[in-house]
């Protein structure tokens, strides 16, 4: 949670920014799906972020119900789910990138497990 914690408002902008530049190369189609105005797309990288980190917070279960509804919200919406891989691959890959560039007493360089109930993990550097 930390992790999430220490971005400042560049990284945030460059998170923002980079994930649907990532996401568009991987899948070129998601273009035109995705034609809403700057400050909703910054919403949506923004609450990849939160969710990230309540992944971390919560327990296993209620973060499984919240992501399930999430996908579930969006194959109503239409968005196919052959997208759904592609986008969160970006997003991982994205958020990598800026760890990598963190100082190391922002990010351990150990495996870290959820706190809350120790059902996920994530291999920080």
């Amino acid at each position: 949670v930390k992790l999430f914690q220490t971005l400042e408002e560049q990284q945030l902008d460059r998170f923002r920014k980079d994930v649907y530049t990532d996401f568009f190369s991987r899948a070129p189609a998601s273009q035109d799906l995705f034609k809403q105005s700057q400050t909703r797309l910054r919403y949506i990288a923004d609450r990849v972020l939160q969710s990230s980190s309540d992944m971390f917070q919560k327990n296993k279960d209620e973060t499984l119900d919240e992501l399930s509804a999430l996908g579930l919200r969006h194959v109503g919406y239409g968005i196919p789910i052959e997208l759904f891989g592609p986008f969160v691959e970006s997003c991982v890959t994205v958020m990598l990138q800026l760890v990598r560039e963190w100082p190391n007493d922002n990010v351990s360089t150990k495996l870290v497990w959820c706190p809350k109930d120790h059902a996920h993990q994530l291999q920080e550097k």
